[in-house]
């Protein structure tokens, strides 16, 4: 009979849920299923059942079946790994930083057909309403960029400014630059009165200035006016802090 068991593993931190098993099956076959899963060989597992909270039973002999010791549905099965140099010891399977991964270069992927790239290129190419589409798209995209550069040679570090968002906020212009994180086109970043932000200074794991927790923000320059805004009290602040999209 087929049972479905959670399978733990003392050394990974992943969890494995609804594991079928053949329950009248020898351990030995069990082992080899989980051996799969986890990657600790048969010979370095010691199982246990998990029959209800602390109730558990240390299973035998590989000659053995899980029906031997009562296992239904929903149990769990918890993995001992025994091999002092198993991979899953310290970080090993629990860090995937350090498996080492496959990366294509750009050119490679170019060359490939069936991709989203080269889908959109062959549509590109034989539509001439997408194309349209895309060019008046990437032309739009460029004014638009184009007017943040101007707005941002008109602001500079150390600015006063209010936000042209809901809330009636108010804060000092820290930066005025590129954030390539946040996309194409330069961006400001703000020192809020308030801890109405959403960053500390920092993006994309860069920091661009640095501010309180909560105190910061990016922000396009079109979505600012620069003047005169001294520090608000509190009564003059609105309760919507809600910030928009860039």
């Amino acid at each position: 009979m087929i049972i479905t068991l959670h399978v733990r593993h003392s050394l990974l931190q992943q969890r494995f849920f609804e594991c079928k098993f053949e329950s009248e099956a020898p351990l030995s076959a069990a082992k080899e299923s989980i051996y799969r899963m986890t990657g600790t060989m048969p010979q370095h597992q010691a199982l246990k059942l998990i029959l209800s909270g602390s109730n558990e039973v240390q299973l035998g002999s590989d000659s053995s079946c899980l029906s031997d010791y009562g296992a239904q549905s929903g149990m769990e099965l918890f993995v001992e790994d025994l091999n002092p140099l198993s991979v899953a010891k310290d970080v090993g399977l629990n860090d995937l930083s350090t498996i080492e991964k496959y990366v294509m270069s750009d050119d490679v992927y170019d060359k490939l057909e069936g991709t989203v790239r080269h889908f959109l290129r062959e549509k590109f190419k034989n539509d001439p309403e997408y194309r349209r589409q895309v060019l008046q798209a990437r032309r739009q995209r460029q004014q638009e960029i184009l007017h943040e550069l101007d707005l941002s040679t008109q602001i500079s570090i150390g600015s006063r400014c209010r936000l042209l968002l809901p809330g009636n906020r108010r804060g000092t212009i820290l930066f005025n630059g590129s954030v390539p994180s946040l996309g194409p086109g330069p961006i400001l970043g703000i020192q809020l009165d308030e801890p109405t932000g959403d960053t500390d200074g920092s993006h994309g794991g860069i920091r661009y200035f640095t501010a309180e927790k909560n105190y910061g923000l990016f922000l396009r320059p079109s979505k600012v006016e620069v003047g005169d805004f001294p520090e608000q009290a509190l009564s003059d602040l609105d309760d919507d802090d809600s910030v928009s999209d860039l």
